[in-house]
Parts: structure tokens; sequence; C-alpha cells
């Protein structure tokens, strides 16, 4: 058995730029939480939940970009959770994240996303999807999307959603 596969709770990282997360250790760099990610393999029974918060700005797409690369070099087997994934995700879907998501696998990398327009996804994004959780959704585009990916009932009952409901369909 694989050291990772040993561990009693996933490694986590988040991106979460409003601090929605909470519980986890809070860091503002990439730096930071690589120590804390490469700190946890010596210690597989202590569960590494990191949320990384940087800045809100133009230049989320660049940190995105270098958050990539770094954790194609060094990250390894721990789940990535992207909280306001338009904010991190070209819609076009960049090399780096290409990588991200079509080698990440190998490498023990997993991704959640959340997100609130389902149109501004990447398709590299989408197309590696198992689950998707919809929760209500209107807007003409989202719901254009989600006919296409999961079908009509699904597309047209996600209006219908109360707060807190979801579907979970499977892919």
């Amino acid at each position: 058995m694989n050291e990772w596969q040993k561990r009693r709770e996933p490694r986590v990282l988040a991106l979460d730029p409003f601090g929605d997360f909470k519980g986890l250790t809070t860091v503002d760099s990439i730096a930071e939480a690589g120590e804390l990610l490469n700190e946890d393999n010596s210690n597989p029974d202590r569960p590494c939940r990191i949320a990384l918060r940087p800045s809100v700005n133009d230049d989320t797409l660049e940190f995105a970009e270098e958050l990539f690369s770094e954790l194609l070099q060094y990250a390894r087997n721990f789940l990535l959770l992207a909280d306001e994934t338009t904010l991190w995700f070209n819609p076009q879907g960049s090399p780096r994240l290409k990588k991200v998501v079509l080698q990440g696998r190998r490498l023990g990398i997993r991704i959640g996303a959340a997100c609130q327009q389902i149109q501004l996804v990447p398709w590299v994004l989408m197309s590696q999807l198992t689950q998707l959780a919809v929760f209500n959704t209107v807007r003409p585009q989202d719901v254009q999307v989600l006919r296409e990916w999961v079908g009509k009932d699904v597309a047209e009952g996600a209006s219908h959603l109360k707060q807190g409901e979801a579907y979970l369909v499977d892919l």
C-alpha cells in the first residue's frame, strides 16, 4: 500500500478567496502552502488542511498559473478545492491547468470546484468530471450547459431547487 493510501484523512488545499472555509490552517502564499504540504509528508497521521487565501484582484489567473506550476513540480496526493472557480480558471483552459487536470490523477491530485457560472468552467475541467452537484441555477447560459451535460430534466429542475438542495449527478 502506498504512503498516501494509508492516510486516515485526505490532505486538502483550498483556494479560499473569501474566507469561507473554517477550521483550516490559513496561509497567504504559495510558498507557505507548499511548506505545509511537504511537512505533512513526514507525518501521515496528522491531517493537513490548508486554506490558501490570496487577494482577489486582476492577477488571480496569473496567481493560479504559478500555483499550478508549483503543484505539478512538488505536490502529491491531495485534494485541491477551488472555490469561485472562475477566479482561477480561464474559460479556455490554460496549458498548466490542462496538465493539472489531465496528468494530476497520476500524481494523486484530485480537484473539487465550485462556481456560480457553469458556462465559464473550462472544457478540460468539465470533461474530467465524475460527479456534478447542481444547486439552484437560473441563468439561461448555465441552464443550456446543464442541458447539454446532464439532460433536460436536471437542467430545468435546477431553477426550482431551494437553498441547501442540490442534484448530485454521476457522469
